[in-house]
């Protein structure tokens, strides 16, 4: 895998080891959308859990979308080491 992201990567916050995209990140509705799913999203690992969260803010900073402080998508995943 090279160190560029492929066209699906971009379209999605997270990517599952099947290639199945999940919490999409393309548009401002699409990124709404996933900051309410990410807390029923299964993650494979709890680093793919935290780079999904970043690329949702990220996608929300960009899209000029408001995340509540205390949206529990603002926490850090616990034991994450990035």
């Amino acid at each position: 895998m090279t160190g560029r992201p492929s066209a699906r990567q971009a379209l999605y916050s997270y990517v599952d080891s099947a290639g199945v995209g999940h919490l999409a990140i393309d548009d401002a509705a699409s990124v709404r959308g996933s900051i309410a799913g990410f807390e029923a999203t299964a993650f494979e690992s709890v680093v793919a859990r935290e780079r999904a969260r970043y690329r949702i803010l990220a996608a929300a900073s960009r899209y000029d979308i408001a995340v509540d402080p205390d949206d529990t998508i603002r926490q850090p995943t616990s034991g994450a080491d990035g």
